[in-house]
């Protein structure tokens, strides 16, 4: 009895199914192929030891503006700060001196991989740790542009 409406219901649904790709295919514009879009997360991270909590500042800063340099180097179109922080820790040394230890991080966004990478490369030499994270995904209705393929 299982197999007699089993049967029955596969025969009722697979004449639909070339019915139901067309009309997919029609709403996402025909024949139109569309492409995959990239978001690229970029973190940075340092830490360094500072002779006090106002240097810290005055540390973190000067890094922020040394990574704008080498992005306008990069000639990135998109770079986008995303978010920053930083954090200062204190300990004495047992001696009386007081040993100040920063740790910052700042995250932005872009659009293209390759440039990030390429940007990785330049700022790990200047004793900062980098982070590349890429995704990609499909947003219906965003057709590839003229110059590019589809993937």
């Amino acid at each position: 009895m299982r197999k007699i409406l089993l049967t029955a219901a596969l025969a009722a649904i697979v004449p639909m199914l070339p019915a139901a790709a067309t009309a997919t295919k029609a709403a996402r514009g025909g024949d139109m192929p569309y492409c995959m879009q990239e978001q690229v997360n970029v973190s940075i991270n340092f830490n360094f030891q500072v002779g006090s909590p106002k240097e810290a500042k005055e540390t973190f800063d000067a890094r922020l503006r040394d990574i704008d340099a080498f992005v306008k180097q990069a000639n990135l179109k998109k770079w986008e700060l995303q978010s920053m922080n930083y954090s200062v820790s204190a300990q004495n040394n047992g001696y009386g001196d007081t040993n100040y230890q920063l740790s910052g991080s700042a995250s932005y966004q872009t659009d293209n991989a390759d440039q990030a990478f390429a940007l990785m490369d330049q700022l790990t030499k200047q004793k900062l740790y980098v982070n590349v994270n890429v995704s990609k995904y499909r947003n219906n209705g965003m057709p590839c542009p003229a110059s590019g393929a589809a993937e």
